[in-house]
This record gives structure tokens, sequence and C-alpha cells, in this order.
């Protein structure tokens, strides 16, 4: 612009061209100010994605820890059935070895003729029991099905048979060995080849029972011994269920913890 144009101009004018001025100035001003604007509602946008995102994210989580929490919980619960069904298991063992532990016979010298036994001894007419803890009265043939039984050990327990001699001549103390027993079989040598249960007693019954006793206790020993491993395996078990059940409260107390923590950031 010329020098005489601005001279030429009237206040008015030129008043007219500085406004213009200023407002063309103002006008880029505001569009810089636009361009700002509109950047900083992009990012906001990104940041409210992420945020979604983010926000997405932590609901996956909780919702993995409810069902690992939910998981946990069944496997407890798994736990306190198997540990109650092993104090069950533990409780009939202990009352099993009470059992077993009152089984072992009294050294007394005298042991039982089971009723079963006593009939199978015989083949003659049934004897008459008074008791199965009593005396046996009448004749007893000890024929080979006895020696065969003898031999064999079917029974350790017997109870001594009565010192009465009823139902026959029998076997007295003063008889000689070799006439009370013949080859170690417990038989008379009479013709009737017949002995009398109440004097049996002395002659085979006791060291044979005896013996069998001593089978007996022994037998009892060691399955009293075996019921007491099986139990302290079981006790042993048992403990190590306990701690495993407590290490899953525990960790289950602390994801439930972690569970609220995340919950109040989500929150705030």
């Amino acid at each position: 612009v010329s020098k005489d144009f601005v001279t030429s101009l009237t206040d008015e004018e030129k008043e007219l061209c500085c406004f213009e001025k200023v407002a063309n100035k103002e006008f880029e001003n505001m569009e810089d100010s636009l361009d700002s604007m509109t950047a900083s509602y992009t990012l906001l946008q990104m940041m409210y994605k992420t945020r979604g995102a983010v926000i997405d994210a932590k609901d996956k989580i909780i919702d993995s820890l409810e069902s690992e929490a939910e998981e946990k919980d069944k496997i407890i619960a798994n736990l306190k059935s198997e540990v109650k069904e092993k104090d069950r298991n533990i409780s009939a063992l202990k009352s099993a070895v009470k059992e077993k532990d009152k089984i072992i016979p009294a050294v007394s010298g005298k042991y039982q003729v089971p009723t079963e036994l006593a009939a199978n001894m015989v083949n003659t007419e049934p004897m008459s029991l008074v008791n199965p803890l009593g005396s046996i009265e009448g004749n007893v043939k000890f024929d080979q099905q006895y020696r065969r039984m003898k031999r064999k050990s079917l029974s350790p327990d017997f109870v001594e048979v009565g010192n009465n001699n009823k139902g026959g001549e029998g076997i007295t103390e003063d008889m000689p060995a070799s006439k009370k027993l013949r080859s170690g079989n417990c038989e008379r040598l009479d013709k009737n080849n017949t002995i009398t249960a109440s004097n049996v007693n002395r002659i085979c019954v006791d060291d044979e029972a005896k013996i069998g006793k001593l089978k007996l206790e022994k037998r009892q020993q060691v399955e009293n011994e075996m019921l007491r491993k099986e139990l302290r395996d079981k006790d042993e078990a048992l403990e190590q269920s306990r701690e495993l059940n407590n290490v899953l409260i525990l960790k289950e107390h602390q994801q439930n913890n972690e569970l609220q923590q995340i919950r109040k950031i989500l929150i705030h």
C-alpha cells in the first residue's frame, strides 16, 4: 500500500482497517485454539477407550478369581468330607484295636473247646455240654478223624474239661505213661480204644492248647501291630489333609483380599 493511499484515508476508514486486522488476528487465534481443543478431544477419546479396555480386563480378572474361589470352595468341601470319612475310619480302627486287645485269652491254664470242634471230635453219641466254658460229660472216642484234626491244629482254644470220671473207666494219674499214650495220639491201650474227656486235660490237651495259645497270641500281636500301623498311616494322611486344607483356606483369604482391592480401585 502506498503512503499516499494511506494518507488519503479518513480517520474512520483507518479505524476500520485496524479493526479488521485485529479481527483477523483473533480469528487465527481461535482457529489455533480449535485445533488444540480438537487434539485434546481426540486424546480424551483415546484415554476413554483405553480406560474401557482396562475395565474390561479387570472384569475378566475378577470373573476368573471368582471362578477360582468357587473351585477352591469345592476342593475344600471335598477335603472336609475326606477328613470326616478318615475320622470315621480311624474311630472304627481304634474300636477294632480295642476289640482285638480284649480277645487275648487269659493265662489261667484252662482253654475252651469250641462246640463245633467238640462235635467233630466224636463219632459216637453227641456230647452233653453243661455250658461252653464248663465241663464236657460223657465218653469221647479219639479216632483217626480227631488225630488228623490235631495234626492240622484246627483250633488252639480249649477249656479244661472237668475232673470227673463219669461215663467210663478213664485214665488215672498213677497209670504208667506207656499206657496213657500211644504214639502221642492220646489213646487208651484197652480193647475199646476209649478215653474219658474228664482226664484228657492233663495228658494231651494242656500242652497242645498252650502251644496253640502262644500261636494265637503271636498272631493277634501281629494283627494288632498291623492295625496300629494302619491307624498311624491314616493319622498321618489325615494330618496332611488338614494342613492342605489350611493352606487352601489361607490362599482363599488372600485371593478374597486381592479381589476386594481390585474392586476398590475400579470403584474409585
